[in-house]
Order: C-alpha cells, then structure tokens, then sequence
C-alpha cells in the first residue's frame, strides 16, 4: 500500500502546523485561505493547488521540516549508487549511477538470479524493526559469483513516514 498524495500534502500541512504552534485557523490566515480548506487538506480530501504547494514547502523548508522533494533531489543528484525507497518497495529516487528507474518496484528491476538476495534482505530490515523505526542504520553483505557485495541503508523519516536510503556498494 502506498502513501497517496493527498496523504503527503496532509501529513506536511499537519507537520507545518505542529512546529510553527498554530491553529487551523491561524494557519488559514497566514496563507490568506478558508479554515476549512486547510481541514480538507489536512483530512486528505483535497490538496493544495500547484503555486500553493510552492508556499508550503518554503513554509517547510523556512521551517527546518525536510520534505520528500528535498531528500529525492538529493539522491537524484547523486554521484554515488544511491535509491531511496518505501517500505513497499516503491523507488522513489535513484542516482544515475544507481541504475534503477524511479516510480517502480525495486523488485521488478532486480535481475533475477539476485531476486533471492533481495527478498533476504527484506526479510532480514522487517525482523531488525527497521520499517518500525527501531533501527537507524542496517548493513548488509552477501556473497554472489565469489565477491561481497554490500549495501548501508539508512532510516529516513519524513512526516512519520519511514524511508530507507540505500547505498550501494558494489
């Protein structure tokens, strides 16, 4: 299952909202809105039209809330091997070097003699706790064709919502 948009929109609003002590209704009228706009976004039943998404992430941004956008910009720009993924497999950055393509499961761009390995190390981030928050840092080694290959996945949370920062090092 994977995080909807308006759920996005509605996690940041409330994230904003939270670090800065407003109201809904304070919040409203820094932004020169309708309280309820911000109820229905913040319920996820609409979302902020595009110049108003701007404002927000400055608002985020001005705010030292991280956003999606900026973690995804980061890894894109990587020079390093570099994904960023949710808990689902979803890709939602990658580096050039990388190989992978956003927007897709890892496990559909996973050659097929290492779909073994990735399904091993799934299963071994789910019993660390790591989709749970219960660890920041997990490396991971396996053997393939008489070499080591390794990985260091780091624990992101954006707006309660854990992502894994993979480094490739093969």
């Amino acid at each position: 299952m994977k995080q909807s948009s308006s759920q996005y929109w509605a996690t940041l609003i409330k994230s904003l909202r939270d670090s800065l002590q407003i109201s809904q209704n304070q919040f409203s009228e820094r932004l020169d809105i309708d309280q309820a706009t911000v109820s229905r976004w913040e319920r996820g039943i609409t979302e902020p039209q595009f110049e108003m998404r701007k404002i927000l992430h400055e608002m985020a941004s001005h705010a030292g809330l991280a956003t999606l956008e900026d973690l995804t910009n980061i890894v894109n720009f990587s020079p390093f091997p570099m994904i960023l993924v949710d808990r689902w497999q979803k890709v939602y950055a990658a580096s050039m070097s990388s190989g992978i393509k956003t927007n897709q499961p890892i496990t559909n761009q996973t050659p097929p003699e290492e779909q073994a390995f990735l399904q091993n190390f799934a299963e071994q981030l789910e019993s660390a706790g790591f989709w749970e928050g219960g660890c920041r840092k997990f490396d991971y080694a396996f053997h393939a064709d008489a070499e080591t290959r390794l990985a260091v996945v780091i624990s992101i949370t954006i707006h309660g919502d854990i992502y894994a920062l993979v480094q490739k090092a093969w």
